[in-house]
């Protein structure tokens, strides 16, 4: 039985160290398609994954802006949003990127535009 051992070392092919392969990643929903009053409020709850064929990803990167990343392990987030005065609605622009456990980051984060509105108070009587 020794020979089925040496059979398979000697038949092993030897070949090149093959680089690391970034991440993949998905935001969900990917759009969202709503305008005037059907906009969202201020409170979202995004989720996100990621998926790396070398390896696996530790965590993940967002962005309002591409420039500054903010790093975080989970795959989900509730982000409340402000409102510039004297505007009551906006579009957020939203990134993220998976990193795998070589660092290596998405090279085309996800992005999703999301369009809030400010929702008006309301006021009762006790």
């Amino acid at each position: 039985m020794w020979w089925v051992f040496l059979f398979l070392l000697l038949a092993c092919n030897r070949g090149q160290k093959r680089e690391n392969k970034p991440p993949d990643t998905r935001v969900f929903p990917d759009s969202i398609g709503l305008t005037g009053q059907n906009r969202l409020q201020t409170r979202v709850h995004l989720y996100w994954s990621g998926y790396d064929e070398d390896g696996y990803v530790v965590g993940f990167e967002f962005s309002f802006d591409a420039r500054r990343w903010y790093f975080t392990t989970r795959a989900d987030s509730e982000f409340v949003f402000y409102i510039s005065a004297g505007s009551d609605t906006m579009d957020i622009d939203f990134w993220v990127r998976a990193v795998d456990d070589r660092g290596a980051r998405d090279e085309t984060p996800a992005y999703v535009r999301i369009p809030v509105r400010n929702t008006p108070p309301v006021a009762v009587w006790d």
